[in-house]
């Protein structure tokens, strides 16, 4: 599971050694359970989107990663220049940034809820460009009967972060707002699978990104 950790990094030559095991007064915290500093309450959804990242073994006999069964590559023109060459209303249309692009168009200022369901044996750090993004909840996928772990109801001010860690067989929700006009990519921080196609790109708010660069 996603925790806090804390210790100490010590770079002097003869330094002496800290002990190795566990304090029994050390409290694991689940990152869930943290409050943000900000005090920002959860926001409202104004959109849901759901995602699903694996693997999948293509006929060509490539095992590649997927977003909801598609493998990001990069587009022949760059989808920044799309987005503020393509005439209105062609911008808002996500086909036309490419199929492979994977592009998700967000409207100027929705709040956006992203459950990322992540049915795998093994973990994936997902990062979000653009945001820092409120850490709603964690489940489990195999389980259903294990609890659910949410934001802390006592200070209501989810925890904030640009990455989270989906762990196995486990979803999360995460939350944002569209306020920050552009082209930000949601990927797997683990550079192999970013590379093997586990990313997609929101392009947010084109037409007030046009209007910005006027």
């Amino acid at each position: 599971n996603p925790r806090y950790y804390q210790g100490l990094i010590e770079y002097r030559e003869g330094a002496p050694t800290m002990p190795t095991t566990e304090p029994r007064n050390f409290k694991w915290v689940n990152d869930v359970e943290l409050c943000a500093l900000s005090g920002n309450p959860p926001l409202p959804v104004d959109r849901q989107i759901e995602l699903t990242i694996g693997g999948s073994l293509f006929t060509t006999g490539q095992i590649l990663d997927v977003i909801n069964n598609i493998t990001y590559a990069q587009p022949k023109i760059p989808t920044l220049h799309s987005a503020l060459s393509l005439s209105s209303p062609l911008h808002m249309n996500e086909s036309l940034y490419g199929p492979q692009t994977h592009a998700i168009v967000l409207r100027h200022l929705e709040s956006v809820e992203l459950t990322v369901n992540s049915p795998n044996n093994l973990p994936h750090p997902m990062h979000l460009h653009g945001h820092a993004f409120q850490i709603i909840e964690y489940g489990s996928l195999a389980n259903r009967s294990e609890p659910v772990r949410r934001f802390s109801p006592e200070c209501n001010a989810p925890m904030q972060r640009d990455t989270i860690v989906v762990p196995v067989n486990s979803y999360v929700k995460l939350r944002f707002r569209a306020d920050n006009p552009g082209v930000w990519l949601f990927h797997c921080h683990m550079d192999i699978h970013f590379g093997m196609g586990m990313a997609l790109t929101f392009v947010e708010a084109p037409d007030v990104l046009r209007q910005r660069q006027q």
